[in-house]
């Protein structure tokens, strides 16, 4: 206050302004600059561009998805190159695309989150086609079609398991139809409900919402649909394995493993994103995954997992699937 009577007395008196200020009046007005240096700095930091989860998974998934497509397109070019059973690794070849198109379908789906049923849509359908081709692969392990019926035609009856005992026993001379119905109505119940779910999506009266779980939900519904059909499928997958265990050209082909490599894959993920999609809407994940798209975290959660996981399927079908090992089977019946 000394500092600006004194000023105010010098203006007034002689009309001139005073040369210089105290060291106290010097030092404050040194402060108020560095303070508003420091504001300017952190408005010009947060205008910047951040580096969020988001931006790290991209980088983390398209790597995955790059050793992915990589590794499977190699193995299938081995098997391109060692053709000589051209039956058997037709379906081979068509199961070994199912990581690539996996990887390649998640990653996109990541990159556009807002538009990741569109991205869905080939994914499934062609998940069904998978299933198609493995039933097929091991029908032909067995020595075809007409072998295949004969030796469950030989087989005893086979009871229904836990909580299908009340049905009774499989009718053996027709359980290569019943098993093939069972798994093959997965094939086409999953691509027709992911269209479904797609014209829900970018339907203005019905609306598609993975986080609503009413009774009035399209995907409550659409979710039960694919979850009993994809049960039923994986429990016949089950029960035409333990059936044929017997079978001495089929366990030649090692098909535990190849059962598993599939069976992981195509139920794993599905069962996988059903997960992630309940936690989601019970809010155990309410974690934006970036500081861009925070309500994406479930959608983009899951293509990111699945990204990671078919890098790693696509080295582990090297040993399930290996070209090699068609040198040694009998001649393919032709069906």
């Amino acid at each position: 206050r000394d500092c600006r009577a004194q000023a105010t007395l010098t203006r007034g008196g002689s009309g001139e302004e005073p040369s210089s200020f105290s060291p106290r009046t010097e030092s404050r007005s040194i402060a108020r600059g560095k303070t508003r240096r420091r504001r300017q700095a952190a408005a010009d930091e947060a205008s910047m561009p951040q580096v969020g989860t988001y931006d790290v998974a991209l980088v983390i998934a398209g790597l995955a998805t790059l050793t992915a497509v990589v590794l499977s397109l190699h193995l299938i070019h081995a098997h391109l190159k060692m053709y000589v059973k051209p039956q058997r690794q037709r379906y081979v070849i068509r199961i070994l695309w199912m990581v690539p198109i996996y990887a390649l379908d998640s990653f996109l789906s990541l990159c556009f989150i807002g538009a990741a049923p569109v991205f869905e849509v080939p994914r499934d359908a062609y998940e069904a086609y998978v299933l198609y081709n493995f039933v097929a692969l091991m029908i032909d392990c067995m020595g075809g079609e007409m072998d295949a019926r004969t030796f469950f035609a030989t087989q005893p009856p086979q009871k229904h398991w836990f909580p299908f005992g009340f049905l009774g026993e499989h009718d053996m001379s027709v359980f290569l139809e019943t098993t093939r119905l069972c798994v093959l109505q997965y094939s086409v119940i999953r691509p027709l409900s992911a269209l479904v779910s797609l014209g829900f999506y970018f339907s203005e009266n019905v609306g598609y919402d993975d986080q609503d779980l009413s009774v009035t939900s399209s995907y409550l519904w659409i979710m039960l649909l694919n979850n009993a059909s994809v049960t039923l499928a994986l429990y016949y997958l089950i029960y035409f394995y333990h059936a044929a265990l017997p079978c001495e050209a089929l366990q030649r082909t090692r098909p535990l493993s190849k059962f598993l490599a599939v069976k992981s894959v195509v139920f794993f993920c599905f069962w996988q994103y059903t997960a992630i999609a309940l936690l989601g809407a019970f809010g155990v994940i309410d974690r934006s995954l970036a500081h861009k798209s925070s309500a994406a975290t479930q959608t983009g959660l899951t293509d990111f997992i699945v990204c990671l996981e078919m890098a790693f399927f696509a080295a582990v079908h090297f040993f399930v699937f290996p070209p090699k090992e068609h040198l040694l089977w009998a001649p393919t019946t032709t069906t």
